[in-house]
């Protein structure tokens, strides 16, 4: 009876429908997002610190002469990923606008801090010859540009390294990475110099990898500054994603409410016009909760079909602006939770929207048809 009611009315049903469309869609999309975003905000994270799970430290002292700290990085101290950074190894990128700092490393990099390759091949104890890598922002600085040299501390001789791949690091500031083993051939011993150390073990338990480090600082007898701390890539994003989730929710919300007040005028504006029919139901033997459930199950399907259009809006328009959003990558499925979740708010928001009439509705008199 019900969809009767609405096929008889379809105008007045498609807007009061379309009316719930986007705000339904902005609360989706919410949902939808929200996980991509976390990951997104996780990923960026672990670009600059570290994986999740790993334990961090720095080790002072001469970072090229540290036989220790090289040791271990090295391959055959199986037990956990380790890699080796020096940030302030004196060494510059020359030949673009400005030189570019030069980052040495050693170790399982790919392991503890999983760099995007856009470009090339990341530089491994068996390549062949020498290699450097930037990240995105230096290449923009060098792309195209030739007579590119590295120097390492003050007259020391130019060098020539081919750069052989470009990757993401999460760095706002050009950087260019050094095999360690290149930098320690071809410069001086760089004073007062600082290693961070970044180790994690295969189950990807922070506490377990702190252990790990700090038996092996202990055992190498690293010069180690401060203290180990474990690398939680998560930790602060729940907390800021939360609050921006909030607010984006709080505005689709505002957008439903404007889709359920919609429901209410059409809804108030339709019961004028049945109050005879409603009347005559009631004098025929219906009773006031059955004008009620009458009344409130064809908001509730307005809510349904809006939902369910809404959903499909959203699930068509995912993947583009995923895409945009995470620079082309389109292997993001949409959850099916959020589709779960925006037929439920639909459903819920028609039943807002028709409360008040459905209400009205009980308490028409039954006089109202022998008036009529």
């Amino acid at each position: 009876m019900s969809s009767r009611e609405l096929r008889a009315r379809g105008g007045r049903a498609l807007l009061a429908c379309l009316s719930l469309v986007i705000g339904i869609i902005a609360v989706i999309f919410v949902q939808a997002t929200a996980g991509v975003a976390r990951a997104e905000l996780i990923h960026l994270a672990e670009l600059r610190e570290g994986r999740d799970g790993s334990a961090a430290v720095a080790v002072s002292g001469d970072a090229l002469g540290s036989q220790t700290s090289r040791l271990l990085a090295s391959k055959s101290n199986t037990g956990a990923d380790v890699a080796l950074f020096v940030s302030d190894s004196g060494a510059v990128l020359t030949g673009g606008p400005s030189a570019i700092p030069i980052i040495a490393f050693e170790g399982d990099v790919m392991a503890v801090r999983p760099f995007d390759l856009i470009a090339g091949s990341w530089p491994t104890a068996t390549t062949a010859g020498v290699a450097m890598v930037v990240n995105k922002v230096a290449w923009e600085q060098i792309a195209g540009r030739s007579g590119l040299l590295w120097r390492a501390g003050k007259g020391d001789l130019a060098r020539h390294t081919p750069v052989t791949g470009v990757i993401d690091d999460g760095e706002q500031d050009p950087r260019a990475y050094l095999p360690w083993r290149e930098l320690a051939a071809h410069a001086q011993p760089v004073a007062e110099s600082s290693v961070r150390v970044l180790a994690r073990v295969p189950s990807g338990d922070a506490a377990q990898s702190v252990e790990w480090l700090r038996w092996h600082a202990s055992v190498g007898q690293l010069p180690i500054q401060g203290t180990i701390e474990p690398v939680n890539a998560a930790a602060g994003v729940d907390d800021q994603l939360r609050i921006v989730t909030a607010a984006f929710l709080g505005v689709g919300l505002i957008m439903l409410l404007v889709g359920v007040l919609g429901v209410l005028n059409i809804g108030l504006a339709t019961l004028k016009e049945r109050a005879d029919e409603l009347a005559l139901r009631r004098s025929l033997g219906a009773t006031k909760g059955d004008i009620m459930v009458l009344v409130l199950a064809e908001s509730v399907l307005i809510g349904c079909v809006g939902s369910l259009v809404a959903v499909l809006l959203a699930v068509a328009m995912y993947r583009p602006l995923v895409a945009a959003a995470l620079s082309g990558s389109t292997d993001v499925p949409f959850p099916l939770s959020a589709a779960v979740y925006g037929v439920v708010v639909g459903g819920l928001a028609g039943a807002a929207g028709g409360l008040i009439p459905t209400l009205r509705a009980a308490r028409t008199p039954i006089a109202a048809v022998m008036r009529a």
